[in-house]
């Protein structure tokens, strides 16, 4: 579920206002000065939380039953299309990707989206071992 869109005349100097993120693991400090199309700028909003958290969030809303969301070692990771004709994730180098499910994935399209934080490994268990490079 979408939280609360934010209003498109918020003034200013209540976007620049700082805040204090919700999430008592975090507590990190942030404004509201992002994109009012931004997804992790509605979550922001809508759950008081920094860029951040609204990002996890975001992120753990997505996996739920992606066959491309890869987590190892509490890095999270994104398979890409492998016909993409743009950039490529770890330059295009081959990935062999063993998903505890069994599946075996290769891909030359491989992203790394960060260290999951630990107040979200909860949310996003390790799914796979890599087995290249």
């Amino acid at each position: 579920m979408r939280g609360k869109r934010p209003k498109e005349h918020m003034a200013d100097e209540d976007r620049r206002k700082e805040r204090i993120c919700s999430i008592p693991e975090c507590r990190g400090r942030y404004t509201l000065m992002y994109s009012i199309g931004c997804e992790e700028r509605h979550i922001m909003e809508a759950e008081n939380v920094c860029f951040g958290c609204a990002f996890w969030k975001n992120v753990i809303k997505g996996d739920r039953n992606s066959k491309r969301a890869v987590v190892v070692n509490g890095r999270h990771y994104w398979i890409g299309n492998e016909k993409s004709s743009g950039f490529k994730g770890f330059g295009g180098a081959k990935w062999k990707i063993r998903f505890n499910d069994g599946r075996e994935v290769e891909t030359t399209n491989l992203w790394h989206q960060g260290t999951i934080p630990e107040h979200f490994r909860e949310d996003l268990p390790d799914n796979a071992t890599f087995l290249t490079p």
